[in-house]
């Protein structure tokens, strides 16, 4: 249906659960054929059906590198017989690691720790299997020392999960090593989490840019 919308100047869709009256939906977009296409892989089973669907792959960034891995292995099977949903397929496997990069490596941990926390929880809290009714119950208050100091140990060790790049640059360097090793395309980095104050995300952004970014131009 989407591409449908994106070609025809009017669109029209009768089906069996709605309908859609001949409307004009503008503006169209400039690129040819259309924009690429992805669907999200909440699921680590989705990797393969949506590789065979030609769609890039929008994924949690919660696994170990082996798992990834072979979801990523998955999703190239997949890919190799696709059968496009759209006018072209978009072999794209993505992953949105909590990201937080700055010179001072402790206070990056504190910051992107206590975001990531929050909004992992959150995130449950919503979506998760039993959801909760009315607002989160998920502190905004920094994680303790003994929290950080325990963070720092196990990143980017064997045991460490991919889930997020969090550190001083060169932590934030080995971290998307990791990614680029097991076959991620692209990611989608998530440095705002609902605690980091706008002033230390701008910091991150830039200090990723400056000294993270050129190391894998």
């Amino acid at each position: 249906m989407i591409p449908q919308i994106w070609e025809s100047e009017t669109f029209s869709y009768r089906g069996r659960f709605f309908d859609i009256p001949p409307t004009r939906i503008v503006p169209k977009p400039v690129q040819v054929p259309h924009p690429p296409m992805f669907a999200a892989c909440s699921q680590p089973e989705q990797a393969a059906a949506i590789g065979r669907m030609g769609l890039g792959a929008l994924n949690l960034a919660i696994y170990h590198d082996e798992l990834l891995a072979r979801r990523i292995r998955e999703y190239r099977e997949g890919i190799a017989v696709a059968k496009p949903v759209g006018r072209a397929v978009n072999n794209q496997f993505t992953c949105n690691p909590a990201t937080l990069v700055l010179k001072d490596d402790r206070k990056a941990c504190r910051y992107g720790l206590t975001g990531a926390t929050y909004f992992n929880k959150t995130l449950l809290h919503y979506y998760g299997a039993e959801r909760a009714v009315g607002p989160p119950g998920v502190s905004r208050d920094p994680v303790d020392d003994a929290d950080v100091d325990a963070f720092m140990k196990r990143r980017n060790t064997p045991r460490s999960q991919l889930s997020s790049i969090i550190g001083d640059p060169a932590a934030a360097r080995e971290s998307v090593q990791r990614f680029v090793d097991v076959g991620v395309d692209e990611l989608i980095l998530v440095m705002q989490t609902g605690t980091t104050p706008h002033e230390v995300t701008m910091e991150s952004i830039r200090t990723f840019a400056a000294d993270v970014m050129p190391h894998f131009s």
